[in-house]
């Protein structure tokens, strides 16, 4: 089953999963723990290669810390602010999430949205 979700969503889920991307020209490298990478998340890569580069590019932070995505400290992947939340173990961003926020915030990081 195939799920549609957003560049930002996909990116969020990836996270999660300790799965990481990078962009090198105009591919994306994946970086997965074993199994992680479903034939389903392959696919969405795939479908949301531009929408992926797009964002990952943009959001792309300038100095990293050396703390995981998804910790208290590290700037979150779409609109680079560092105000976190714990959602059950997870850190969500303050900015973006839910959701809707998030795909507001890569609108407007993408130029879509003033």
């Amino acid at each position: 089953m195939f799920v549609v979700r957003t560049a930002a969503e996909l990116l969020e889920e990836l996270h999660t999963k300790g799965i990481r991307l990078q962009v090198q020209g105009e591919h994306i490298l994946v970086d997965a723990p074993k199994h992680a990478l479903t034939d389903e998340l392959r696919a969405a890569i795939r479908q949301g290669k531009t929408a992926l580069l797009t964002l990952l590019t943009a959001s792309a932070p300038a100095a990293v810390s050396s703390t995981g995505p998804l910790t208290q400290g590290y700037p979150c992947v779409v609109c680079r602010q560092i105000s976190r939340w714990n959602d059950h173990g997870v850190w969500r961003c303050g900015v973006c999430w839910p959701p809707a926020r998030m795909e507001q915030a890569a609108r407007r990081i993408g130029g879509i949205e003033a």
